[in-house]
C-alpha cells in the first residue's frame, strides 16, 4: 500500500509544479512563444533524459521513455485533426494505443534480458514496430476492407466494448482503465526489490502517461502531463547519479567521495576523525567466501551507524570506515567510538548465504562470524589540512593493527595513546 500511496504523491507532486510553472507563464507571454517555450522545454528534457540513462546504464528507465516518447508520438500522429471528428481513431487507434501502452511496460519493461542494450533495444524496437503496423492497419485498412455497411455494424460492437456506450459523456476507453489499474498493480508488485528511485520514477511516468491520455481532448493539459512525466525521469536520473557518485554501493552509506566533499566544507573548522578497520578481514574472506565478506561489511556498517548518533560513518574503501565528528572534540567522542568498538567486538554475526544454490540447503545461516575493529583517532589542528587529518588517523590506526589490534589508539598533542587492548583473537 505504501508503494501505491507514494505513486500518486509523486504524481501529485510533478504535475502541480509544472503546471504551477507552466501555468504562471501563460499570463507573462502570447500563446504562440508559451508554446515555444513548452516545446522547447519538452525536447530539452527527453534529449537529456534519454542521454542520462544511457550515461548511467539505466536501460529500464531509457527504454519506458523511449515507449512514452513513440506512444506520444503516435497519437499526434493520429490526432493531426480534430480529435473528436476522426472516428477511425476514436474507435481504433486511439484506444489500442492506450491498451497496449501499459501491457508494454509489465511485458517489456519488467522481464529482465541478458543481451546487450543495443540488442535489446533492437528486440523491443522491433516488438513495437509490429505494434504500429498492425494499429496502422486496422486504422486505415479495415474501413475499405469491410465496406460502409460492415464497418457501420463493427463501429457499433467496438464502441460498446471499448466506450461502454451507455455511459454518456465519457470519452476514455474504459476497457483501456482496467488495462492501466491491473498492469501498473503488476509492475508495483514485481518491482519491489528495485531501488526506491526507479520504482518511484516508473510508477509515476506511468500514472502521468494515464492521465495525459485521459485528457487528450485538452492539448495543453494533455502536453502538460507529458512534460510532467519527463521530468520526473529527469530528476529520477540526477537522485541516481548522486547517489551514484556519494552513496556506497554495499554498504548503502556515503562513500569516499561524499567524505571529501564534507571535509573540504568543514576544513577551517573543528573536528574529530577516526579510522576502523576490520580485523583478519582477508582471512575471513578466504574462509567464508567474498559473499560473507561483504555481509560483514554490510552488518559493520549498519551496526556502528545505529550506535553512533553524532557523528556519519563512511566508507573510505575495502575494509576501511571513516567517522567524521563536526565541530567535537576528541575527549568529546572517545566513550562513544569504543562503545560502538566494543559492541562490534562482543557480538557474533549470523551471516546467511544470498545465492539461492546455498538457501537450498536449509542452513539457518551459513557462519558464525566473531569480528573485531581496530581503531585510530585524532582531532584536526590549527592550520592542518584534511589530508594531513587523515594520514594521522591512519598511522594511529597502524599502531593499534602493530600492537594486536582490536583496540582503539588516539592521537592528542602529537602523541599516541592506546584507549583500550585486548586479547587477540
Amino acid at each position: 500500500m505504501k508503494n501505491y500511496l507514494l505513486s500518486f504523491l509523486y504524481c501529485l507532486i510533478y504535475l502541480s509544479i509544472t503546471i504551477m510553472g507552466f501555468g504562471a507563464l501563460c499570463f507573462v507571454f502570447d500563446a504562440q512563444t508559451y508554446h515555444t517555450i513548452l516545446m522547447t522545454c519538452l525536447i530539452l528534457g527527453l534529449g537529456m533524459s534519454l542521454f542520462l540513462s544511457v550515461w548511467f546504464k539505466q536501460d529500464e528507465l531509457f527504454f519506458l521513455l523511449f515507449l512514452t516518447l513513440l506512444t506520444y508520438c503516435f497519437i499526434g500522429f493520429f490526432n493531426r485533426s480534430d480529435y473528436s471528428s476522426n472516428s477511425y481513431y476514436n474507435l481504433i487507434a486511439f484506444p489500442l494505443t492506450c491498451l497496449l501502452y501499459p501491457i508494454n511496460v509489465y511485458f517489456l519493461f519488467q522481464v529482465t534480458s541478458g543481451d546487450s542494450f543495443f540488442r535489446t533495444f533492437l528486440k523491443k524496437l522491433f516488438i513495437l514496430s509490429i505494434e504500429i503496423v498492425v494499429i496502422y492497419f486496422f486504422t486505415y485498412f479495415v474501413p475499405f476492407l469491410l465496406g460502409p455497411s460492415a464497418f457501420l455494424a463493427f463501429e457499433t460492437t467496438i464502441g460498446k466494448i471499448l466506450y461502454f456506450s451507455f455511459i454518456r459523456n465519457f470519452s476514455f476507453p474504459v476497457v483501456c482503465i482496467f488495462s492501466f489499474i491491473i498492469c501498473w498493480t503488476l509492475t508495483l508488485h514485481r518491482r519491489q526489490n528495485t531501488p526506491e528511485q526507479i520504482q518511484a520514477c516508473v510508477s509515476t511516468l506511468f500514472c502521468l502517461t494515464f492521465l495525459s491520455f485521459f485528457l487528450i481532448s485538452i492539448p495543453s493539459l494533455f502536453q502538460l502531463s507529458f512534460l510532467a512525466g519527463v521530468l520526473c525521469v529527469l530528476f529520477s536520473l540526477l537522485q541516481i547519479s548522486h547517489k551514484m557518485a556519494f552513496l556506497d554501493e554495499l554498504t548503502n552509506i556515503p562513500g569516499r567521495r561524499a567524505l571529501m566533499t564534507q571535509l573540504k566544507q568543514i576544513e577551517s573548522d573543528d573536528y574529530t576523525l577516526a579510522m576502523l578497520d576490520i580485523d583478519h578481514f582477508k582471512r575471513l574472506n578466504d574462509s567464508y567466501g567474498h559473499e560473507v565478506g561483504d555481509q560483514a561489511l554490510r552488518t559493520i556498517a549498519a551496526t556502528i551507524s545505529q550506535h553512533v548518533t553524532s557523528g556519519t560513518l563512511y566508507r573510505y574503501g575495502g575494509e576501511e570506515f571513516v567517522l567524521l565528528y563536526p565541530k567535537k572534540s576528541i575527549d568529546d567522542i572517545l566513550d562513544q567510538m569504543e562503545n560502538a568498538r566494543v559492541l562490534v567486538s562482543n557480538s557474533n554475526f549470523f551471516l546467511t548465504p544470498n545465492s539461492p544454490e546455498k538457501k537450498q540447503k536449509n542452513q539457518p545461516y551459513m557462519a558464525s562470524v566473531h569480528i573485531t575493529l581496530s581503531v585510530g583517532v585524532t582531532q584536526k589542528q590549527p592550520l592542518q589540512s584534511y589530508d594531513e587529518v587523515i594520514n594521522i588517523a591512519d598511522q594511529a590506526l597502524y599502531k593499534a593493527k602493530q600492537t594486536g589490534r582490536n583496540k582503539t589508539v588516539y592521537n592528542k598533542a602529537g602523541k599516541f595513546f592506546e584507549l583500550f587492548r585486548a586479547d587477540n583473537y
